[in-house]
């Protein structure tokens, strides 16, 4: 591969002022500390160069690096809050625009080059005499990026942190087979295809569109075009941190679970989560919709570069691990906890069953029950509250559900008050029993905390597309994410099941067409099963309340 240094392209007023590569010493205003800048172009393997900039300590080195590819704009230093906690403490961090974006050449299509462009940067920077070992550094997108170039083996590559990143593609497009049409038509119709943010009522037009073709088509190729990821081949310790309320959160947990199922008690594998939103790890947000969960919730940059600094420091430098591997915010104490693992060793299943008369019991009847409800996709059940696109702040957290109480397309199913308090710690997931008056349908689920004052404060939701209803009835299980949330006594759970949740997924057509191309929208019968040879069920894990 050519490498290939140069400047940024100059004003016709000053070309002859700049140097081909811009050195400079840079001493901060009001700072002590002094960097090294190399702003250069990397020639990748079809030529097209990057823009990247190199942050690091004065002298020669070696330095350990922190490899950030970024599709948000580098040029002018955007990660500087990580530059100016990194580079004092000796280590280079290298910023470069993802091809397409920013300062770098090309067109940029999500996910296709990543591999490719991060593998030549690697190369680049193994030949550099002053870069040590590195460390691949990314939030969301450029985690992603990071997790894919870990995916490779690369040598160079010792460390990775991902914060709510992911690695399989399939399953963050479409979580329990329905597609998360509220964050990514926002996402691709909003950058992806370089036209801005559409207006409110744009989007809720969007969102209606039919077929979902219409809007979403020109991102398909990219969708289907990254291959499953291979957790297998990432080798090297990974810090994860994501927040309760990220709509990415579940793929940073799958990531740490897998990897630490596979790695073992080696201490490589670190998870930090809080009760933030997308990103909101990095503003030092305590809020999320209209709940605030108190001063221990902050963060802020200089936490992120805390955790970054001590996870570096220990596997790429010599600092012992002596750390929990998991620090969990738990909600409802408002408060952080450290296990030896997630989910907590000793962690245990609770389980409830749905009966007749919406009740949720400790024990399954003997004797089968049905409730059925009819779901118009035509008039879905709205989103109010979630794990959901950080777009949508009104549409966020743990939201009263009470608003849509007076709807009549739902089962609702609801514990006794509980006599003890319940620390969730782990996965929730719903067992069902069902058929229904159509060829294929949804089933989408709420699980909420009703406390005596009435309010029906969400704790996760979860949804199953049923591509193929077979005769009869049929058993799903839908995941509800995880949680760690207390709970006092007098509190009750409620189920409430129903065929959608829109827009944070797309409707079914319920005419066993592909919903990518459906333009008739059907209602549906869905009858539910609980009791006797159908013990349909809640299933939460738990661990003791001290």
């Amino acid at each position: 591969m050519k490498q290939l240094r140069s400047p940024l392209p100059p004003p016709a007023s000053c070309k002859t002022l700049l140097l081909v590569v811009v050195l400079a010493a840079v001493l901060f205003p009001g700072d002590s500390w002094a960097q090294r800048v190399d702003t250069v172009r990397v020639a990748v393997d079809d030529g097209v160069e990057l823009l990247t900039m190199v942050h690091r300590p004065p002298g020669p080195g070696p330095h350990p690096a922190v490899l950030l590819r970024n599709p948000y704009r580098t040029r002018g230093g955007a990660m500087g809050w990580l530059v100016e906690r990194l580079v004092p403490h000796g280590y280079a961090v290298v910023e470069q625009d993802v091809r397409g974006t920013g300062g770098s050449a090309g067109d940029f299509v999500p996910f296709l080059f990543e591999v490719a462009d991060g593998t030549a940067t690697l190369d680049w920077l193994g030949a550099e005499d002053w870069a040590g070992p590195v460390a691949l550094w990314g939030i969301s997108y450029q985690g992603w990026a990071a997790y894919a170039l870990a995916e490779t083996g690369h040598p160079a590559v010792s460390a990775l942190v991902a914060g709510s990143a992911w690695g399989d593609m399939d399953p963050l497009l479409y979580p329990g087979g329905a597609f998360n049409l509220m964050a990514h038509l926002t996402w691709f119709r909003g950058f992806a295809s370089g036209g801005g943010m559409p207006s409110a009522a744009e989007l809720d037009s969007l969102f209606r569109a039919l077929p979902l073709e219409s809007v979403l088509g020109g991102a398909a190729p990219t969708m289907t075009a990254v291959p499953p990821f291979d957790w297998d081949a990432v080798s090297v310790p990974v810090l994860h941190f994501t927040g309760w309320h990220d709509y990415i959160y579940t793929h940073s947990l799958a990531g740490y679970e897998a990897l630490r199922a596979r790695r073992g008690a080696d201490g490589s594998q670190h998870l930090i989560v809080g009760p933030w939103a997308h990103n909101d790890e990095l503003r030092g947000a305590t809020r999320v919709g209209d709940t605030d969960f108190g001063p221990a919730a902050a963060a802020g940059p200089d936490s992120v570069a805390a955790w970054t600094l001590r996870f570096l420091d220990i596997h790429l430098g010599d600092q012992p691990v002596v750390d929990p591997l998991a620090r969990v915010f738990v909600m409802g104490e408002n408060a952080w906890r450290s296990f030896a693992d997630w989910p907590p060793p000793g962690a245990q299943l609770l389980t409830w069953y749905l009966t007749a008369r919406g009740r949720l019991a400790d024990s399954s009847s003997r004797r089968r029950s049905t409730t059925v409800f009819r779901y118009d996709p035509a008039d879905p059940m709205p989103t109010l509250g979630g794990a959901n696109s950080h777009f949508f702040p009104h549409l966020l957290g743990p939201l009263d559900q009470r608003p849509l109480d007076g709807r009549r397309d739902v089962a609702r199913f609801i514990t006794s008050p509980l006599d003890r308090p319940l620390v969730m710690a782990g996965p929730l997931r719903a067992t069902l029993y069902l058929d229904a008056d159509a060829p294929s349908t949804d089933v989408a689920v709420k699980l909420m905390a009703v406390t005596p004052d009435g309010a029906a404060r969400l704790i996760e939701d979860g949804i199953r597309r049923l591509d193929e209803l077979t005769p009869g009835v049929n058993q799903v299980t839908i995941t509800l994410g995880q949680r760690a949330l207390r709970l006092e006594p007098g509190t009750r759970l409620r189920l409430d099941v129903t065929g959608g949740n829109f827009p944070k997924y797309d409707r079914n057509p319920n005419t066993g067409e592909d919903p990518w191309v459906a333009t008739e929208l059907r209602p549906v019968r869905i009858r539910l099963h609980h009791g006797g040879v159908t013990p349909a069920r809640l299933e939460l894990t738990v661990v003791p309340e001290d």
